[in-house]
């Protein structure tokens, strides 16, 4: 009785310790899709403010520009970092965008600090994301260079 009680125990341990991975997995995949989808309307110049910021008679979000002057727009409206958006555990994103010496943007970085809840990224002007491979850890993140 003891030997099937055990068994039976392993054997959920074992689908839950699968479903929960599987659960992780896709909220890791999610983190991924909302970070790129927030860098491309960082270059785009087109989130959605709460209070929309308006040129001539339209939002950003409106505006047909160049990567670049979308970027330049957002840099405008938001700055050159901050948090925008909820990642799948309930914490913000954090955003860097990337410039040369020169002080013109060349990207964007949108990156999630993960499941733990702990930036392991560290991103600053010395710092500054270049390629995909920025992120650290267990955070999960994007980088979009401007064309």
């Amino acid at each position: 009785m003891f030997l099937v009680m055990a068994a039976i125990l392993v054997s959920l341990l074992v689908l839950v310790g699968t479903f929960g991975r599987g659960f992780s997995d896709n909220r890791k995949d999610l983190a991924e899709k909302e970070a790129k989808n927030l860098a491309e309307q960082l270059v785009a110049g087109g989130l959605k403010f709460s209070e929309p910021k308006i040129i001539g008679a339209r939002t950003p979000a409106s505006v047909g520009n160049s990567e670049l002057q979308g970027l330049e727009e957002s840099i405008r409206v938001m700055g050159l970092q901050g948090q925008l958006g909820l990642d799948p555990w309930g914490r913000p994103f954090r955003f860097y965008i990337s410039q040369s010496s020169g002080g013109e943007p060349f990207g964007v970085a949108v990156y999630s600090a993960g499941p733990d809840g702990e930036f392991q990224t560290a991103v600053d002007g010395e710092t500054q994301p270049r390629t995909q491979s920025f992120v650290q850890g267990d955070d999960y993140g994007v980088f979009r260079a401007v064309h």
